[in-house]
């Protein structure tokens, strides 16, 4: 099960990959704000970076980050009349309830 249904389905998440990646990003300012960005709307790496000022490197390596671990999707790939071609990025996640138990 992919973690979009899991999320949809609002189910528990049991996988220690997938935990991990969430706790990871949770813990991050930068992929927090970038999460947040592209919680709703699909979004360019260029929208993001002007609406949460992290730099430019920054925004790069961790939106491929987040995209590794499946906590945001490729939404759409537009390409330019010139030619030129990029994505838009959307969040796997709408909203988080954690809980630990021993």
């Amino acid at each position: 099960m992919t973690l979009q249904q899991l999320a949809n389905a609002g189910q528990i998440v049991r996988s220690h990959r997938v935990k991990r990646a969430v706790l990871t990003a949770l813990a991050d300012n930068e992929m927090m704000k970038i999460l947040a960005s592209v919680m709703n709307q699909s979004k360019p790496v260029s929208e993001i970076l002007k609406e949460t000022n992290i730099s430019h490197t920054t925004a790069f390596r961790k939106t491929k980050w987040l995209l590794k671990e499946h906590l945001i999707i490729v939404d759409k790939i537009i390409i330019t009349p010139d030619g030129k071609k990029f994505s838009l990025y959307l969040s796997t996640l709408k909203a988080i309830t954690a809980r630990y138990e021993c």
